[in-house]
């Protein structure tokens, strides 16, 4: 456990005012300089198919990966005058452009807004605080959503921090950027 790293497990579908109080205390004390936020829907497994879709699932990833995302940025802008860079962890599936087998509409649907909202807050940002919002796709990574994946947890971690340690962030603000090669991703 890094002296400088705070991890924070929320259920982002209820920022209730004491969560929200919480955390904005804890911004205001610690004013942290890079949030990284990494935030999936995984109450109950994507609908693959059309008919399936379950609306409410919708509405809760929504939440989860766009909505939630903007407030805790603002909580953070309110009292924050260290914080330079925001790390939104996304998808290969996220990318329109990259969509070529269909399926997975939930979790393409979340993961694509919030790559939008990572666009143009990288711009809004950038001009406004000299924060660079980079967008990160970890790869295929091993969780209980995906329990078939290829890359360990803690492997991507340590290559997300590898990331942010050898890179001018600058070249990355507004990037959809894979991190096993550092190249760009189409949006």
């Amino acid at each position: 456990s890094d002296k400088n790293l705070d991890k924070f497990s929320l259920d982002l579908t209820n920022l209730n005012q004491e969560t929200l109080e919480n955390l904005k205390s804890y911004f205001r004390k610690n004013k942290p300089n890079i949030l990284i936020n990494s935030a999936v829907y995984n109450k109950i497994p994507d609908e693959t198919e059309l008919l399936k879709i379950n609306h409410q699932t919708y509405l809760d990833a929504f939440k989860i990966s766009c909505t939630s995302v903007l407030k805790i940025i603002q909580l953070i802008l309110n009292d924050n005058n260290k914080l330079n860079t925001i790390i939104n962890l996304s998808s290969l599936r996220g990318s329109i452009k990259n969509n070529t087998e269909g399926m997975h509409y939930r979790y393409r649907v979340a993961k694509a807004c919030m790559n939008a909202i990572s666009k143009s807050l990288s711009i809004d940002l950038k001009k406004k605080f000299n924060i660079n919002v980079i967008t990160l796709s970890p790869g295929e990574i091993t969780t209980n959503l995906n329990p078939n994946g290829l890359i360990n947890p803690e492997i991507c971690a340590k290559k997300i921090f590898h990331f942010l340690s050898i890179k001018s962030l600058s070249d990355f603000n507004g990037k959809f950027i894979d991190i096993s090669n550092y190249e760009e991703i189409d949006w």
